[in-house]
């Protein structure tokens, strides 16, 4: 399967800012390193899919 990070990190920053959540804010949220978020969002990484 071929992902599109940009696609996929783009569409997280727009719901963040929708629901007016700093990086810090959605990171604390699900658990994650603000970093983490910034990389998802740049499209520099995959977010993990817990199962």
């Amino acid at each position: 399967m071929d992902l599109d990070t940009k696609k996929i990190g783009s569409g997280i920053k727009r719901y963040r800012l929708a629901k007016n959540l700093s990086q810090q804010n959605l990171a604390e949220k699900v658990g994650i390193s603000y970093r983490y978020v910034a990389e998802i969002e740049s499209g520099g990484k995959v977010p993990k899919l817990k199962t």
